[in-house]
C-alpha cells in the first residue's frame, strides 16, 4: 500500500514537473514570445468566431492616403515632399466642412522650398485650430550596448498653430506587426494620446498617471476596413460632397510601402487571413484603432508575466492530476475535450474581459504533454505488471504460452500446425520406492532442486518447456522458434543432464540427510525422438496449453520408458541419431536393437546416447566395441559368439552396479538373454535382427 502511495506520488510529482516547467518555460522564455503574438493575432481572425468588430466607423473616423493615385493626378514628386499648399486647400476645406479633428501621420519636420506653400499650410493650420501634427523618432546605439532616442518634432512654425503634436512611432514586432499600443515616450506623449484628450478631455484624470502601462491594440478590422479616399479625390467636392467630413476625426497618411513623399516603409503586417497587400495595413490604420481604444477603453490588456505563469502552471496542474492515471484511450478522450474546450473557450475569454494571455499554450502544448505523461506511465506500469505476470505465470504454464499471452494484443486461439522438432521426455529412476519415506516438505524440496537443475539445461540449450508431470519433464526443440540443429540442441541437453546428475549424486552422496540420501541415488531416463509433430495450442476454450501432439511425439515417450528395458538411461531413435550427427560429431551412440513398437508396422532403430566422446573412458570405448561385435553376430544368428562377446562387454559396462553395489541391468545383460532364448528358440532364417515387442 505505501509502495502504491509513492509510486503514484512520484509520477504526480514529475508529471507536474514536466507539463508545468513546460508551460513555465514558454511563458518565460523568449521563444515563447512568438505563441503569445499568435494567441493574440488569433483573437480577431479566428476560425471559430470570425472577425472581431468593435465600433461603427463610418461615422466618426475617415481617412485620407497619399498614394499613388494621388501621385498622378497632382503631378507630385516621389523623391520630394509634396507642394504644402495641397495640403493647405485640403486642410481648409475641412475646416470649412466641420471636421472635429484633423490628425497628420506624416512628419513635417523641415520647411520646404516654396515658403508661399509653407504660410498658407501655416495658416491653414491656424485657421482649423484642431489639427494634431506627429513627430518622428530614431533610435541609434549608444555607449555600452543602450539606444540614445532623437525625436524629430514638426516645424515650428506648423508646431505653434497646431492643436497639439506627439509621436507617431510604434514598437514593429519581429513579424514586422504593430501590437503595442503606443502612448509616446515618457517625456512627449504620442500624437494618437493627445488626439484621445483633445475629445475627452476627462480621460487625463483616469488614464493619465497610468499612461505608459502596456496595452495591445484591439483592431478595429482587417487592413482597409476604415473608410478611406485618395488625397486627390477628397480635394474634389464632385468625388466627395460638400459636407461630407463634418463632425469626422480626420487621418492623413501615406498608403502603403511605395516610398511616397520620400517616406519610409509605412505597411505592418496583419492578424488577420490576408494575402498579398491585404495582409497589411498602412500605418494611419493603426493610429485610427489606437484612437478608438483610448476613446472606448476597448484596448487588450496582457496580463502579468507572474500572472500568466500562475495561471498557466494551475492548469498544468489540473490537466496531470486528471489524466496522469487514466488509461490511454480515456486519457486521450479527455485532454483532447480538454484542449477543445480550452482553445474555444479562451479566446471568447479574452475577447469578453479585454485580457489576453498565451491562451495556445494550455491546449496545445500542456494538454498533449500531459496525454504523453500520462500514457508513458501507463506503458511503464502495465509492462512492469506484464513482466510480473509473465514471471509469475511461468512459474504454472509454459514459459511459451506466457509469453505469447503477455505479447499478443489477441486472446489465444486452439489450433496448431506442423513442425519439423525433436520431443524431449525423462522421468526419474524408481521414483516411487525413494520418495516413499519422505514427507511432502522434503519430497518438494527433492524434486524442486532436480527440476531446477534439469531446466536450467535445457533452456540453456534452446529447449522449450512444455510440462511438468510429476517428476517427469516434458519438452520439445525447434518450436515455437525455428530451430535447424533441434536434433544436435536436444543430444547436448540430454548428455549434459546425465553429467549433471553425476556430479549432483557426487556432491550430495555424502551429505547426511534426507537430501543426501535421495539425490546421492538420483537418476533419469530421457527419450528423444526427431520427426514432424503438431505444435500448437492445445487443449479446450477453457484450458489450454503450448504442446505437441502426434506419432512421432509417442515414440519419444516410448524410448523414455523403453529405455528401462535395456538398461539404458538416454534411448534416442535413428531419425534423432542421423539427424544430430549433421551438426555435430560430439556423440557416443549405441545400436541397442531394431524392434517394431507396438501399435507401429514399421520397425525403428533404437539408439543409447552413452554421453560425449571426448569424455568416455577407455574402458566404455571398448565396451562399445566389443558390444558391437557381438550385435553382429546377434543378426547373423551366431548366438554361441554373440554370448562370449557379451560376456566380456558386460564387464565393461560404465554403470554394472547402482550406488549400493547392486547389479545393474545393462544393454550387455539384456542382449546376452536374448541371445540365450534365440539360442533356444532361434527365429527363422530371413528374421533380419527386427525384435517385435508385445507392451508399451
Amino acid at each position: 500500500m505505501k509502495n502504491s502511495l509513492a509510486n503514484s506520488l512520484i509520477r504526480y510529482f514529475f508529471g507536474i514537473l514536466l507539463v508545468c516547467g513546460l508551460g513555465a518555460l514558454l511563458v518565460l522564455h523568449p521563444y515563447g514570445e512568438g505563441l503569445r503574438r499568435l494567441s493574440y493575432d488569433l483573437l480577431f481572425d479566428n476560425p471559430v468566431y470570425g472577425e472581431h468588430e468593435t465600433t461603427n466607423l463610418a461615422d466618426d473616423y475617415f481617412i485620407v492616403y497619399l498614394d499613388e493615385l494621388s501621385h498622378k493626378m497632382l503631378d507630385q514628386p516621389y523623391d520630394r515632399p509634396w507642394d504644402r499648399r495641397l495640403h493647405a486647400d485640403l486642410l481648409n476645406r475641412l475646416t470649412e466642412e466641420g471636421a472635429k479633428l484633423v490628425f497628420y501621420d506624416i512628419v513635417f519636420e523641415q520647411r520646404s522650398s516654396n515658403e508661399a506653400s509653407d504660410t498658407a499650410f501655416e495658416e491653414a493650420i491656424a485657421k482649423n485650430g484642431a489639427v494634431v501634427l506627429g513627430a518622428g523618432i530614431d533610435r541609434q546605439e549608444g555607449e555600452q550596448s543602450s539606444y540614445e532616442e532623437i525625436i524629430h518634432p514638426p516645424y515650428g512654425r506648423f508646431r505653434r498653430g497646431a492643436k497639439a503634436w506627439g509621436m507617431i512611432f510604434s514598437p514593429i514586432d519581429p513579424d514586422q506587426g504593430i501590437r503595442i499600443l503606443a502612448t509616446g515616450t515618457e517625456n512627449i506623449p504620442s500624437a494618437t494620446w493627445k488626439t484621445a484628450l483633445l475629445i475627452a478631455p476627462g480621460m487625463d484624470k483616469i488614464l493619465g498617471p497610468r499612461r505608459q502601462e502596456q496595452r495591445w491594440l484591439n483592431y478595429l478590422g482587417p487592413p482597409n476596413h476604415i473608410p478611406s479616399a485618395s488625397f486627390s479625390r477628397a480635394l474634389l467636392e464632385d468625388e466627395l460632397p460638400k459636407g461630407f467630413f463634418k463632425d469626422k476625426v480626420v487621418f492623413l497618411g501615406l498608403k502603403e510601402s511605395i516610398g511616397l513623399s520620400g517616406s519610409s516603409k509605412d505597411s505592418f503586417r496583419s492578424p488577420y487571413g490576408g494575402k498579398g497587400r491585404h495582409s497589411f495595413y498602412a500605418g494611419v490604420e493603426l493610429h485610427v484603432a489606437a484612437l478608438d481604444n483610448l476613446l472606448q477603453a476597448n484596448w487588450f490588456t496582457p496580463i502579468t508575466k507572474k500572472s500568466e505563469v500562475f495561471l498557466i502552471l494551475g492548469i498544468g496542474l489540473i490537466l496531470v492530476l486528471c489524466l496522469t492515471f487514466l488509461r490511454p484511450r480515456n486519457s486521450f478522450l479527455c485532454a483532447l475535450g480538454a484542449a477543445l474546450v480550452l482553445a474555444l473557450l479562451s479566446p471568447y475569454l479574452c475577447r469578453s474581459t479585454g485580457h489576453f494571455f498565451s491562451w495556445l499554450i494550455p491546449p496545445f502544448f500542456l494538454a498533449p504533454t500531459a496525454f504523453l505523461w500520462s500514457a508513458g506511465c501507463h506503458y511503464y506500469v502495465e509492462v512492469r505488471k506484464r513482466n510480473r505476470l509473465r514471471r509469475t505465470f511461468s512459474a504454472y504454464l509454459s514459459p511459451v504460452m506466457v509469453k505469447r499471452m503477455a505479447e499478443s494484443d489477441e486472446d489465444p486461439e486452439l489450433g496448431g500446425h506442423e513442425e519439423s522438432i525433436t520431443a524431449f521426455f525423462s522421468d526419474v529412476v524408481s521414483f516411487s520406492s525413494f520418495s516413499e519415506g519422505l514427507n511432502p516438505t522434503q519430497l518438494t524440496e527433492v524434486m524442486n532442486t532436480y527440476l531446477t537443475e534439469m531446466t536450467n539445461i535445457l533452456q540453456e540449450y534452446g529447449g522449450t518447456l512444455d510440462k511438468y508431470i510429476g517428476d517427469a519433464i516434458v519438452a520439445m526443440f525447434g518450436a515455437p522458434l525455428e530451430m535447424e540443429d533441434h536434433a544436435a540442441k536436444a543430444c547436448f541437453t540430454a548428455a549434459r543432464m546425465q553429467e549433471r546428475l553425476a556430479e549432483i549424486r557426487e556432491e550430495w552422496s555424502d551429505q547426511n540427510n534426507y537430501l543426501g540420501a535421495v539425490l546421492g541415488r538420483l537418476h533419469t531416463r530421457i527419450g528423444l525422438n526427431s520427426g514432424t509433430a503438431t505444435v500448437g495450442n492445445i487443449g479446450s476454450e477453457f484450458r489450454l496449453n503450448y504442446t505437441m501432439m502426434g506419432d512421432m511425439v509417442n515414440l519419444a515417450a516410448r524410448c523414455e520408458s523403453g529405455a528401462k528395458s535395456y538398461g539404458a538411461f538416454t534411448l534416442v531413435t535413428e531419425a534423432t541419431k542421423t539427424a544430430s550427427e549433421k551438426d555435430s560429431s560430439d556423440f557416443v551412440f549405441r545400436l541397442l536393437d531394431r524392434v517394431i513398437v507396438k501399435g507401429r508396422q514399421e520397425p525403428v532403430a533404437l539408439y543409447e546416447l552413452m554421453g560425449f566422446n571426448n569424455k568416455q573412458p577407455e574402458s566404455t570405448l571398448e565396451c562399445l566395441q566389443t558390444y558391437n561385435l557381438a550385435l553382429e553376430k546377434y543378426i547373423e544368428q551366431d548366438w554361441a559368439g554373440a554370448i562370449t562377446l557379451l560376456q566380456k562387454s558386460a564387464g565393461l559396462e560404465p554403470f554394472q552396479f547402482d550406488e549400493d553395489g547392486e547389479k545393474r541391468i545393462t544393454p550387455s545383460t539384456v542382449l546376452h538373454n536374448r541371445c540365450q532364448e534365440m539360442k533356444e528358440n532361434p527365429p527363422a532364417k530371413d528374421w533380419g535382427g527386427v525384435y517385435v515387442m508385445t507392451s508399451k
